[in-house]
């Protein structure tokens, strides 16, 4: 993609935070002039986070906006979103995919990768922010999702039979939901 240089003066000093473009490298903190790579909610580079993300320099800044602008994005409102999506995560290594698209659920099933759909999505969310979901209770139920994929996590089964108070009331955003989790966010993917 061609960037022009009307374009470079009008969104360069929003895309600065986010990496630049990719054609100019931003100074990094650390002295080294490099595309900074998204951070995710445990503080390390996506990249650096998992293996099944690309290099931070092989990151394109766009990328980097769509992975923060998810991490800041209401939780509750990912069911709003009228496009199907997936968010691509890394937990301890290991890759979990929550979608909401039919193609990405296939690719990712047939990769034998687990899959959250986005009715899950919200049984995580209200669990986490309730203090029912922690690293543990996600690790158990995508090895449930990866030996038997018709298994659904239900609000029911997230909050162990436990009422629900204000069920309607998720607050949180998606980092804060992947940090109490201890999920790393390393791509996000939207499909028309």
């Amino acid at each position: 993609m061609q960037v022009t240089e009307n374009t470079k003066k009008r969104l360069g000093p929003r895309l600065a935070a986010f990496g630049g473009f990719a054609s100019e490298p931003v100074e990094a903190p650390s002295g080294r002039s490099e595309p900074l790579a998204p951070k995710t909610t445990n503080g390390a580079h996506a990249s650096e986070a998992s293996p099944h993300g690309a290099t931070s320099r092989e990151r394109d800044p766009i990328d980097a906006v769509s992975v923060r602008e998810v991490l800041a994005f209401p939780a509750s409102m990912l069911g709003k979103v009228p496009a199907p999506w997936a968010l691509h995560l890394d937990v301890d290594g290991d890759a979990c995919v929550v979608t909401t698209s039919r193609a990405c659920y296939g690719e990712a099933r047939d990769a034998g990768v687990p899959v959250l759909l986005g009715g899950e999505w919200f049984a995580l969310a209200h669990a986490a922010q309730n203090d029912r979901a922690w690293r543990r209770e996600l690790r158990e139920w995508i090895e449930r999702k990866r030996v038997a994929a018709e298994w659904r996590l239900t609000h029911d089964r997230a909050f162990a039979g436990m009422p629900i108070a204000n069920a309607d009331d998720l607050v949180w955003n998606v980092g804060e939901v992947l940090e109490r989790v201890e999920a790393t966010l390393v791509r996000v993917e939207v499909r028309t």
